[in-house]
């Protein structure tokens, strides 16, 4: 089985916090791209090391892992949509190719964590072996 490893430290901004008004309406946030870019290039690097020059064609499984300090509070949910838009032309073409998704909050410090493999013909089997290659 054929697993992309992406980790970077730092987590993405609360999708809570994405848009702010301006006189001139609603504008992203800066940090979201800066934090995307950042993602991107070390998903790049996690191609490289996987031996792939190009990414995922096919349909992939993945699992993602938000590791914060113990004493920060997050909801589970923030952060997936932007982890997926930082992979997409990286590890895959685009986000539409994810048919299985596993989201993990641990409490071991500020990092992502974001593993992918094809999915092959049985998307379930193939995130029940991801997540039980993650450690």
């Amino acid at each position: 089985m054929t697993v992309i490893r992406c980790q970077s430290s730092g987590l993405p901004p609360c999708s809570n916090r994405r848009l702010v008004a301006t006189a001139d309406g609603l504008k992203r946030r800066k940090g979201v791209s800066s934090w995307q870019t950042g993602f991107g290039l070390a998903a790049r690097l996690a191609m490289r090391t996987a031996g792939l020059a190009e990414p995922l064609d096919g349909d992939v499984v993945a699992v993602i892992v938000f590791n914060l300090s113990p004493k920060r509070r997050r909801d589970i949910d923030s952060g997936i949509k932007d982890t997926l838009d930082a992979l997409s032309g990286h590890v895959w073409n685009d986000d539409r190719q994810v048919k299985a998704l596993c989201v993990l909050l641990e409490h071991s410090g500020d990092s992502t964590t974001v593993l992918v493999t094809p999915a092959g013909s049985n998307a379930a089997a193939a995130l029940a072996q991801l997540v039980g290659a993650r450690s």
